[in-house]
């Protein structure tokens, strides 16, 4: 209650110093006089309750400019009695000061929040960037664990397969290392290069079991290093492999409008995507293709009938270019 009559009692006291600013004093009546200096005491007083009560310094100096007006009002009404100036000029000034410095206030208040918005924005930005590295460390070595498991599956069986596979990966680490360090997009026909030695490692392995169809309309377009090759890698061992027959897996990339379209196909085993979460490779290539090249990429499975990845990138002028 006393906070709530100090705030009504300021709010008074301000209006009515206002229109102390506006109006003649010397057309007052006396008894008006008294109020205007009731006021005035009031709403010294209630600055200085504030000023006590506030513990922070920036907030005390956000009250300073209010005693600005305090010390207008007093001006004006010393020159009631000794008449020292003309107009009532010392709220009038006082006021005009009061204004000025809120309106600097204000505009270095707008420059601190872009500042941090700045801060902020950079920050996300790193952050973004740490999760990708983080991502593309765990997809590396996934890729060659898969690679090599499948090797070592070829060793007892068809060890001179196992050998050209060998041959392959090696081949494969040495041209390509570089874009497995990659952090920024790399051009569709470099990914399309991993897939094809990807596939060609596992066709030696399942051998006529996998069969792979390259559909490729358009390919002026970039992507995550790794990215697609996971998502095939994932068509293959998760959808194709378990069944006994074996399977197709179709890549096929068209362009539709300012989007480039890629659709991974295979007719496996399929799942039910309300029931089966999506495995960290999965995760960690949706996550660089949306943030890398914003990408949109659906989901669409059916079990035993198989399983559709869509994918949507937006073309960018270098893109065209």
């Amino acid at each position: 209650l006393v906070q709530t009559g100090i705030a009504v009692t300021a709010m008074i006291t301000s209006v009515l110093l206002q229109l102390f600013g506006v109006a003649d004093l010397y057309a007052m009546l006396t008894c008006h006089v008294v109020i205007i200096i009731v006021s005035i005491i009031l709403y010294a007083l209630c600055l200085l309750y504030e000023v006590m009560r506030l513990r922070s310094q920036a907030a005390r100096r956000a009250l300073g400019p209010l005693f600005i007006l305090f010390l207008g009002a007093m001006a004006d009404l010393i020159n009631y009695f000794f008449d020292l100036y003309l107009y009532n000029a010392g709220y009038k000034l006082a006021f005009l000061a009061f204004a000025a410095l809120q309106l600097i206030r204000t505009l270095r208040v707008i420059k601190e929040g872009v500042e941090k918005m700045r801060g902020y924005t950079q920050m996300e930005k790193d952050l973004l960037q740490s999760r990708i590295s983080v991502t593309l460390s765990q997809i590396k070595p996934h890729f060659l664990y898969n690679a090599l498991n499948g090797i070592s599956a070829l060793c007892m069986t068809e060890p001179r397969k196992a050998e050209e596979a060998i041959n392959t990966l090696s081949s494969y680490l040495s041209e390509n290392i570089q874009a497995l360090e990659a952090q920024t997009p790399i051009p569709f026909r470099q990914e399309l290069e991993h897939i094809r030695n990807y596939v060609r490692i596992e066709q030696m392995r399942f051998g006529d079991r996998l069969r792979f169809v390259y559909d490729i309309g358009y390919a002026d377009f970039q992507v995550p290093t790794l990215s697609l090759q996971t998502l095939v890698e994932n068509a293959v061992r998760h959808g194709v492999s378990p069944r006994p027959r074996g399977g197709v897996v179709t890549l096929k990339t068209e362009r539709e409008r300012d989007f480039a379209i890629i659709l991974i196909t295979d007719d496996g085993v399929g799942f039910d995507p309300s029931a089966q979460g999506q495995g960290i490779g999965i995760a960690n290539a949706k996550l660089r293709l949306e943030h890398m090249v914003h990408a949109q990429m659906t989901f669409k499975s059916v079990p035993s009938q198989g399983t559709t990845v869509a994918i949507r990138i937006p073309i960018t002028q270098e893109d065209v270019k």
